[in-house]
């Protein structure tokens, strides 16, 4: 039931907070941080579970893979990072972008992910490989949100040219 008060406040950042999304079971969260942090948090608790480190950029952009194992990160540098959240390590960096990545977004079944971009474009990515498996153009300005329908056979996107 939505009663309006704050449930946790998780404390740690120490610098501004620029995303952050909730794991499917709503268990944990994930944010990112203009200091260059990814932290994975445990709800109930409000401790730190997990903290990405390797980030050269300013994180714009997270979210968990649908079955959790995962997380991406979108980042000033121009690329899209895919984090195992085990182990903490890096397992793909994307890059084709030539502008910030604002957004990045799994498709339901993981094998995907989609980046939207500064440089009006959204990339899909096979998550596994880290290849771009098609580029999407039609924005006249910088992408700001993307996501997959249910099924995977879409994307939209909003961007700054004011168009969805």
């Amino acid at each position: 039931m939505i009663t309006g008060e704050v449930e946790a406040e998780l404390k740690g950042h120490t610098d501004w907070v620029t995303c952050v999304a909730f794991l499917g079971d709503g268990r944990q969260v994930i944010s990112g941080s203009s200091k260059k942090t990814v932290r994975i948090w445990n709800v109930m608790t409000g401790k730190v579970e997990a903290e990405l480190k390797g980030h050269t950029k300013w994180v714009r952009s997270v979210a968990f893979s649908q079955d959790s194992t995962q997380v991406v990160s979108g980042l000033d540098n121009e690329t899209a990072q895919i984090w195992n959240v085990t182990t903490g390590k890096l397992v793909a960096e994307l890059k084709a972008h030539i502008g910030w990545v604002r957004s990045v977004a799994f498709s339901q079944d993981s094998s995907q992910v989609a980046s939207g971009s500064d440089d009006q474009t959204i990339q899909i990515w096979n998550a596994t490989t880290g290849e771009v498996v098609a580029e999407l153009k039609g924005h006249t300005n910088s992408m700001q949100s993307v996501a997959f329908s249910q099924d995977g056979s879409q994307v939209i996107s909003g961007s700054s040219d004011k168009t969805v």
